[in-house]
Order: C-alpha cells, then structure tokens, then sequence
C-alpha cells in the first residue's frame, strides 16, 4: 500500500477504531505518512468521533 493511495476509505476507518490486525495497522500507518489525502480522511473521522464522544457525555 506504500506508494499506492488507499482508495478504500472503510480500511482508514477501521485504523482509526482500532479494529485491524496488528499487520494491517503497520501498513496503514505507514501509508499515513505518506498520503496527504488518507492522512486528512483519518482526521476528519478522528475529529468527527471526538465530537460525538463530546455531545454524548
């Protein structure tokens, strides 16, 4: 995946949840340093669950 933009959005998803085996997790991190665009859909799904976390509480 390094090199190559992660064009399934769902796999960024799962990172940021904590829900992909430790492998997967290496390999999406890594492409997270590269890719602007991955890395920018991986905020906005951070920020959106810390705002509901914040509406919930």
């Amino acid at each position: 995946m390094i090199g190559q933009h992660a064009s399934n959005h769902r796999i960024v998803e799962a990172y940021v949840d904590g829900q992909l085996p430790r492998p997967a997790r290496w390999v999406i991190a890594t492409h997270l340093l590269f890719c602007a665009g991955c890395k920018h859909h991986a905020a906005v799904i951070r920020a959106i669950k810390r705002s509901l976390r914040s509406r919930v509480s």
